[in-house]
């Protein structure tokens, strides 16, 4: 388990189910990442049960209540390559705007770096949502590139912002290289 001041990321638990098919059928939710499609319950079960050895999935909750209220991802992990892709969800909408995914993406990425040794951590933002571009920024992540038209999400195509960072202490100069 991991603690922040506020919350902590631990295990996704059975009794979660119900949240999690919830958000996965959620059309405002799903506007962020994909075409919304109604949520199939055994195709969710199947989903949040199986652990993958490129993937690793915290359920995040409040540290002084035991509820849902999102998760935190690393997914396309590269032991090889020291990298990996991280993801965020604040599902019960109570809970955003209020820091915690902050709070969750800096606890993930102590655990990629520490329990990992992950070098780069990357993800991926529609262009068009300038708040989690800021947050995301803040964090330190830098913008690499643009996906242009890379999605077709409520009936418009959605470009997609690639933002990653570096371990600060594994930084290479390739102008001494």
């Amino acid at each position: 388990m991991l603690r922040g001041p506020r919350l902590y990321l631990g295990p996704l638990l059975p009794k979660d189910q119900e949240a999690l098919m919830s958000w996965a059928d959620d059309p405002e939710l799903a506007a962020y990442n994909e075409v919304y499609r109604p949520a199939n319950w055994a195709m969710q079960q199947a989903r949040w049960a199986t652990q993958e050895a490129s993937r690793i999935e915290f359920a995040l909750r409040l540290a002084s209540d035991v509820p849902l209220i999102g998760f935190v991802q690393l997914t396309h992990i590269d032991v090889l390559h020291q990298s990996a892709q991280v993801g965020v969800c604040i599902g019960d909408q109570r809970y955003r705007r209020q820091g915690y995914a902050s709070e969750a993406l800096r606890l993930l990425e102590d655990y990629a770096r520490t329990h990992l040794r992950l070098t780069r951590l990357s993800l991926q933002v529609l262009a068009r949502h300038q708040a989690a571009r800021d947050l995301y920024r803040q964090l330190g992540f830098v913008e690499e590139g643009l996906l242009r038209h890379a999605l077709f999400l409520a009936g418009r195509w959605q470009d997609v912002v690639i933002m990653a960072k570096i371990h600060p202490s594994r930084e290479i100069d390739l102008l001494s290289c």
